[in-house]
């Protein structure tokens, strides 16, 4: 910064603090200003000094130097808390949560595009964020500045996941903090874009539609502390049966997987489910006891399928960190079939759940 008065010239040194260039001035010293506290003063020395800071604490600084009626113009900066920045997230992607599955955008669930999250510990609004999607297919990056909502989000197009098919994907970011120069980078977020195929054409006999198991959760709560073990069981629906009975033909081996609704597709082998709250995962029980993976199978052959006697629960468990939220009601997965994806039945969850974290 510089003063108007060519007296009193201040200049900003990375190495030194302030530094001022003071030629033909009759004083030894300089006042030095925090705002309107005074916090030291700088010998002048061949018509130049210098001053350091330090310790300075967390907030917004406005320097000037001062002598007599003289002010050189503010020298305005902030310090904040070095960023130690998280991997970024990504809401499509299944998390290993100690399947050993590993991380993976499954792409059995149809989806348009990616959405990446990005939050981090001390992001304050201006913050310069840009987010990279690298895949040997396909990569992108966007750049956006923070608001006040605490986190930014960035939609990645369909065709860099598709370009990406069977292939990993790295996903990380940068932050060029507001008021300041440098730029810190983020760790990375490693997965695999997998894309199983199907088989079959199945289709409804006729006079049959669409069926659902309706499972109830009259507490409408689960309340959870993250000192509970991973793992843990927190809740089960009760059994909920069919709203009707359905029916449908096979002609050939056919598919059948559970397209999750409200959470990212799981790997085809897992039992566990992720929902859109964080740390919150369920499991589907059917008549028999038997946990139902997600799929796809190749389990079914020539034949007539229905559903009479069946029933269906859902159980949740935690599966890492939780924060608050709410399961919603509505569908909880799709039943599909066969190449042609036919949407056989799905589970219903008739009540929201709020989650709470003690």
């Amino acid at each position: 910064m510089t003063d108007e008065n060519p007296l009193c010239e201040v200049v900003k040194s990375p190495a030194a603090g302030l530094a001022s260039r003071t030629a033909g001035m009759a004083s030894t010293t300089v006042d030095i200003y925090d705002g309107d506290v005074k916090v030291g003063t700088a010998p002048v020395v061949d018509g130049a000094w210098q001053y350091t800071a330090s310790s300075l604490a967390k907030g917004d600084h406005h320097f000037t130097a001062r002598l007599d009626a003289l002010r050189s113009n503010s020298w305005d900066l902030t310090i904040r808390d070095a960023l130690q920045l998280n991997a970024p997230g990504v809401v499509e992607v299944f998390m290993d949560s100690g399947t050993g599955f590993g991380n993976s955008l499954n792409l059995l669930k149809s989806i348009n595009s990616a959405t990446v999250i990005v939050k981090y510990p001390g992001m304050e609004t201006g913050d310069q964020v840009t987010m990279s999607w690298n895949g040997a297919g396909g990569s992108t990056s966007e750049t956006k500045l923070a608001g006040s909502s605490g986190d930014v989000s960035f939609i990645v197009p369909k065709t860099y996941i598709t370009s990406n098919i069977n292939q990993r994907v790295r996903v990380s970011y940068t932050v060029v903090p507001v008021g300041a120069t440098n730029t810190v980078n983020s760790p990375e977020m490693v997965f695999e874009i997998t894309n199983d195929s199907l088989v079959g054409n199945p289709y409804f006999v006729e006079g049959f539609r669409i069926s659902w198991y309706r499972c109830t959760f009259s507490s409408g709560e689960i309340v959870v502390s993250n000192s509970t073990s991973p793992g843990t069981r927190l809740g089960s629906t009760p059994d909920g049966d069919p709203s009707a009975e359905t029916r449908f033909r096979a002609t050939e081996t056919t598919s059948t997987f559970m397209e999750n609704k409200i959470g990212a597709q799981p790997w085809r082998y897992s039992a566990i489910y992720p929902t859109n709250v964080p740390g919150i995962g369920f499991k589907l029980i059917d008549e028999g006891g038997t946990i139902c993976e997600a799929g796809p199978g190749n389990r079914n052959g020539a034949g007539l399928y229905g559903n009479p006697g069946t029933t269906m629960r859902v159980e949740f468990f935690k599966t890492g960190f939780v924060e608050p939220g709410t399961i919603p009601a509505g569908d909880v997965v799709e039943w599909r079939f066969g190449a042609n994806r036919l949407y056989y039945m799905s589970v219903y969850l008739a009540d929201a759940i709020r989650i709470v974290v003690t």
